[in-house]
């Protein structure tokens, strides 16, 4: 069986190529990736599926409707790369 799989905030596509190729117990189609990296969401875009969108999840959603899927994965950042904790002390950010 093949499973239609959303990858939100997919980075480049680790998680989407393991679902994806069939070398890792894969063979899902990914209908949606999604992340704000552009150059992240370009190598997606290029080495697993060509509909990764480089936006801000809330505001994509709020024009977009979400594609039919049997599973959502997802790699939300650490804390240290999370634009919404930028401030927290011992943690890299970035700049």
């Amino acid at each position: 069986m093949t499973y239609r799989v959303i990858d939100l905030f997919s980075g480049a596509g680790g998680m989407s190529l393991g679902f994806e190729d069939p070398r890792f117990c894969g063979g899902h189609q990914i209908v949606l990736a999604i992340d704000n990296y552009p150059a992240a969401i370009a190598t997606h875009a290029e080495n697993i599926c060509g509909r990764a969108v480089c936006a801000n999840i809330e505001e994509w959603l709020e024009q977009n409707d979400v594609p039919i899927a049997d599973v959502v994965i997802g790699g939300p950042p650490c804390q240290g790369f999370s634009l919404l904790n930028k401030k927290r002390n011992g943690d890299l950010h970035l700049k």
